[in-house]
């Protein structure tokens, strides 16, 4: 075994350690955010199991839009201005689980969900609140 010597608190290399773990090295870039899935004070958060968080997008405007799964599939989006902020829900994809992504184009929003339907067909939910059916993932909105 190596015999190892004493460590100098004030050295250079202790100091920029400390100093690096005081920052948090973990983050590196970009922004993070905790934040309730709900409007504060006015709706509820999405329930214990059905808000595991697994899609995410950004809009040219700033707004998020997400996908949360487990029990039930929810769609959001996330507005945040300094300090303040809110999440808004925009309801459940019936039969869907999992949302597997979020896109945002220019002017509209694609979920992917997916989970166990009772019919067979996956479905998704357009950001206006529209719903719309697919017999199978070849078929396209027509």
């Amino acid at each position: 075994m190596q015999n190892r010597g004493r460590v100098d608190p004030n050295s250079p290399a202790v100091r920029a350690f400390r100093e690096e773990m005081r920052r948090g090295i973990f983050t590196r870039e970009g922004t993070m955010a905790a934040f309730p899935t709900c409007f504060p004070g006015e709706t509820a958060p999405l329930a214990n199991d059905e808000s595991r968080i697994t899609a995410l997008d950004a809009a040219a405007n700033g707004t998020i839009y997400g996908g949360a799964g487990g029990r039930q599939a929810h769609l959001f989006a996330a507005a945040f201005h300094g300090l303040t902020g809110m999440v808004f829900d925009f309801g459940m994809p019936p039969g869907a689980t999992h949302c597997a992504a979020v896109c945002c184009g220019a002017s509209r929003l694609v979920a992917f969900v997916n989970g166990p339907h009772r019919d067979g067909a996956p479905r998704g939910l357009s950001a206006g609140g529209r719903r719309a059916g697919y017999r199978d993932a070849g078929n396209r909105p027509g």
